[in-house]
């Protein structure tokens, strides 16, 4: 009995020594995988945080090196310094200035364009405080609406003692002009003697930067606050009121860590974790500026590093340990997939997007290949949250990953950068080409409907191409052109377009053409030619075509491809068709005064059909000219009508009631469908060139022809035929049933004297 008695009682020993020993020894490292994974949560958490406050803070500090050099850039205009050549005080120049006043403006209108929607004033101010003049949302002030003293505005004081070269950069207050808060950029104009005898001045709206700045994290806000004082300056989530002081709402988190914050880091306040970093700026600036990033901290209960089965089994230290290390493993991955991935989609977000692009640009480098961007945006997007709802529009949106993943290579990134914008990037292609023929697969991709709420949605897609290094060698370039290129391709309904220097409309020498158009739309730079319209029988002109032309003021004539393009891209379109509308309108009121009834055609742009006060501007326009709307005619492409068919249809209809003839030009060369031009008050048909000019050779465009002479006349419209150039074409067409032409066999488009000239005898040929 005692023999069996000892080793039972040495086991018993061996398993309290055991469980002494080792209970402490699981639990001690249960807590200490609890210690490690609540530190890599708090760790992750604050690097993604700082991530984000890092570009947050590098798009503030943008803003201000770019308002910077723009604002040094326009004054340099030479127009600026002009104004003190005029005689007399300022009041009598502003008075008498004439262009050069209005050179003035110009200069103004320049700047503004860079920032359509931020800019809220600009003024020139003579060195004693006197306005010289101000635009108010690009609205030019009267003269005796100038103020005769700005001295008091606390940036006049600072930029007048700045040498020319400098900028000052005020720190937000209210505008008394636009009654918002801004901020606001201020140099000082060089003297051809020496002095500073002006300042250029422009203020942008506070407002303008929040949207950029929200947080990319659902439960994260993103705080703009002063440095100095801990004051919030803008806040993601809460727009600026005009009439609250800066710094609503009240935020006092950051008070206590002022003057102790290095430029970047982080910190833990309350139960909130906050990332920042001060916004880098230049000299003069009193913005001292620092991007926080702030998210509920992460959770430190013993409770989040183990999950309930781990619990259970807690005297298994081997299940244990694991499970508390699969657990903390598996929330670091979320918690990365949250920060690199878009949580509508799950596709690569903006921020992975673009890492990946700098490597892949990085490593191509090296090796010779290129690096292409495809920037896609949806178009008419809107339509399908406004009709269906927004949680069709999010159903929509996740079903695009799927379509064009099936046409992208493994080694492909599709990253969703926001709202109904994609981005795919093409690490290593061998040649430009290629990324083209990626984006038509791309867009093919996209042809077959989507069903959604048991509709079938068409779904069309508008895609800039950028390829390094022919357009950038870093991505924020590569970005920004694409974006220019996304642009025009939705523009022109072009589904793809490459990118082109000629389509940056941001570019010195754009600028400095946007500059000299808009003067030679206010200063009488403009003519109008006439293309007679003839009848092909008897010849004789019952219409004629408007076409504007750039004369320069040393007689040379710049012909409308190389402008038109940027009026169309730029705010100088409307100024641009309201003057052409004008002045044709003016001419066929002279002529009906010399008793000739002839009806003249003006070219309109989407933006017009896009604009639903444009009927009523037509009806006072005809009213102030004492002209019948019968003898307006507006041309308008397939393609603009398809910018929005909608809009289009509703002011067209509008028109056509006013008695307004409206005419499809270039017809056969755009994306509409016969059914939708069926219901369309459409007087006219204009058969574009391409098909006319060889229709004696070829047999597939007089084909074309025919069929669109026959389906003019089955829907009782008039058909004519641009390109007329021989006796043959004139032969062919009225064989074929068209009556009417337009063309270099009669006359190229001149002006209206000669068209005057030849309004009572038939048009011979030329």
């Amino acid at each position: 009995m005692l023999v069996r008695d000892r080793p039972d009682g040495a086991v018993r020993r061996l398993r309290a020594v055991a469980t002494v020993l080792g209970v402490p020894l699981i639990l001690g490292g249960f807590l200490l995988t609890i210690t490690q994974a609540n530190a890599r949560r708090r760790d992750d958490l604050y690097r993604a945080l700082s991530t984000e406050a890092a570009q947050k803070s590098a798009r503030l500090g943008d803003y201000f090196s770019r308002a910077h050099d723009l604002i040094l850039v326009a004054a340099e205009n030479p127009s600026l310094r002009d104004f003190f050549a005029l005689p007399g005080d300022r009041a009598a120049r502003v008075a008498a200035g004439g262009k050069v006043v209005d050179d003035v403006r110009a200069t103004l209108r320049a700047l503004h364009a860079l920032y359509p929607d931020s800019i809220g004033e600009i003024c020139y101010i003579d060195r004693g405080g006197a306005e010289i003049a101000r635009l108010v949302h690009a609205l030019a002030a009267a003269p005796a609406d100038l103020s005769p003293d700005e001295r008091s505005n606390q940036f006049f004081s600072s930029t007048i003692g700045l040498p020319p070269g400098q900028v000052f950069q005020a720190a937000p207050y209210l505008s008394p002009d636009t009654h918002t808060w801004v901020i606001s950029n201020s140099t000082s104009i060089a003297g051809v003697d020496g002095t500073v005898p002006a300042v250029l001045h422009f203020e942008v709206d506070l407002e303008s930067f929040r949207s950029s700045l929200a947080a990319d994290h659902s439960n994260a806000v993103t705080r703009v606050f002063d440095a100095r004082t801990g004051a919030v300056i803008i806040d993601s989530r809460f727009p600026q009121l005009a009439g609250a002081p800066v710094g609503q709402p009240t935020d006092r988190t950051f008070v206590p860590l002022v003057g102790s914050l290095s430029e970047t880091g982080t910190v833990h306040v309350a139960d909130t974790q906050i990332a920042y970093e001060q916004v880098t700026t230049g000299p003069n600036n009193e913005n001292h500026w620092v991007v926080a990033v702030a998210a509920p901290a992460a959770a430190t209960g013993w409770w989040n590093g183990i999950s309930a089965t781990t619990a259970a089994t807690f005297l298994a230290a081997g299940v244990l340990i694991a499970g508390s290390m699969i657990s903390t493993r598996a929330y670091r991955n979320r918690l990365e997939a949250a920060a690199l991935t878009d949580a509508l989609t799950g596709l690569a977000n903006r921020t992975l997007f673009q890492e990946r692009a700098s490597q892949a640009l990085a490593m191509n480098a090296r090796a010779g290949l290129h690096v292409g961007v495809l920037l896609l945006d949806l178009d008419r997007f809107k339509e399908v949250n406004d009709t269906l709802g927004h949680q069709a529009g999010d159903i929509l949106l996740q079903a695009i990953g799927p379509r064009l993943g099936s046409v992208l290579r493994q080694s492909d990134t599709l990253a969703r950068l926001g709202g109904d914008e994609f981005a795919i990037l093409l690490p290593a292609i061998t040649s430009p080409a290629a990324a083209g023929l990626i984006a038509d697969r791309v867009l093919a991709a996209l042809q077959d409907p989507f069903t959604l709420q048991g509709l079938e949605i068409a779904v069309e897609a508008s895609i800039g191409i950028v390829v390094s290094p022919a357009d950038g060698d870093d991505i924020d370039l590569l970005m920004q052109r694409a974006d220019v290129s996304m642009y025009a391709a939705k523009q022109g309904r072009l589904g793809a377009v490459a990118f082109d220097e000629s389509l940056d409309v941001y570019k010195p020498e754009q600028l400095s053409m946007f500059g000299r158009l808009r003067r030679a739309i206010d200063d009488g730079g403009l003519l109008l030619h006439y293309q007679p319209k003839v009848e092909l029988g008897s010849g004789q002109i019952y219409g004629v075509e408007a076409l504007v032309r750039w004369r320069l003021p040393d007689g040379t004539i710049i012909p409308p491809d190389n402008f038109i393009p940027l009026a169309e891209r730029t705010t100088l379109i409307k100024p641009l068709t309201t003057w052409v509308l004008n002045e044709a309108l003016a001419q066929c009121r002279r002529w009906l005064d010399d008793g000739d009834h002839i009806s003249v055609a003006v070219n309109i742009c989407s933006r017009s059909l896009l604009d639903r006060t444009f009927p009523t501007y037509i009806a006072n326009l005809l009213d102030a000219h004492h002209v019948p709307a019968e003898l307006l005619e507006l041309e308008v492409t397939e393609s603009t009508i398809m910018a929005d068919p909608g809009c289009a249809r509703d002011v067209l209809d509008e028109l056509h009631q006013q008695g307004v003839k409206l005419s499809i030009d270039d017809f056969g060369t755009g994306y509409s469908s016969l059914a939708y031009l069926k219901t369309l008050p459409i007087d006219t048909l204009k058969i574009d060139r391409s098909f006319v000019t060889h229709l004696s050779t070829d047999d597939s465009d007089a084909v074309i022809v025919q069929s669109v002479i026959d389906l003019g006349k089955n829907l009782g419209l008039q058909v004519i035929a641009e390109g007329v150039e021989d006796a043959q074409t004139v032969a062919i067409l009225t064989a074929s049933g068209c009556h009417t032409g337009q063309g270099y066999y009669w006359r190229r488009p001149v002006t209206a004297t000669e068209i005057t000239a030849s309004l009572h005898t038939p048009t011979s040929p030329h």
